[in-house]
């Protein structure tokens, strides 16, 4: 495949991850459980025939984590490409904070003995810190700011979709008919638990 092919291709794929990473936060990932499945599926078959290779920190880091947290086997390796001759992580990627804020992420799934995370977290850590007060994009300067306050896999996912709700509303990307149908499960949800607890109160 040509490299614009591979390109668009790869956005595409980043966009799609991205989707499903708004998806379960907004607390409706459990309506598109098998879609889900079927599109990682799919992307790990593109990554497999090298025609969803991805170079962006970004994506890279976002893929990882996303497999993973669905119980894909996929190995810490995919981040030697960033690291320099001296097994360092490159310090270009030092200003891509978006990139950082997806690293970190994804370090935080780390098995036992799988140091190339380790160092992933504390690179990213380090980088993101740095950045604090100086990131001109609003939503990803609270998206930074909330990562370092509690880092996402030691949240409370209800008690974060209402959060989340409010902050992606907000977004200039925002996709309208996904933040209506959280909106509406959201409180869906929420009626549900109170009547069961007017229930047990009785």
């Amino acid at each position: 495949m040509s490299r614009p092919k591979n390109h668009k291709l790869n956005h595409i794929m980043e966009s799609l991850l991205e989707l499903i990473d708004n998806i379960q936060p907004l607390g409706v990932g459990y309506h598109f459980k098998n879609n889900i499945k079927r599109a990682l599926d799919r992307i790990v078959t593109l990554e497999q025939s090298d025609e969803g290779e991805d170079k962006s920190l970004h994506g890279t880091a976002l893929k990882f984590r996303l497999l993973r947290q669905h119980g894909f086997d996929v190995s810490q390796d995919v981040f030697n490409q960033f690291k320099d001759h001296n097994g360092n992580f490159n310090a270009r990627l030092s200003n891509d904070v978006k990139g950082l804020l997806s690293l970190h992420e994804a370090a935080y799934l780390a098995f036992e003995r799988e140091t190339l995370l380790d160092e992933a977290k504390e690179f990213s850590l380090l980088n993101l810190k740095h950045h604090v007060g100086r990131i001109n994009d609003s939503n990803l300067a609270d998206q930074v700011s909330h990562l370092l306050d509690l880092p996402l896999q030691r949240r409370m996912v209800r008690l974060e979709t209402r959060e989340y709700i409010d902050a992606y509303g907000k977004r200039d990307d925002a996709n309208h008919v996904l933040l209506e149908l959280a909106v509406v499960d959201f409180n869906m949800v929420q009626s549900k638990h109170q009547r069961e607890l007017q229930d047990l109160t009785r």
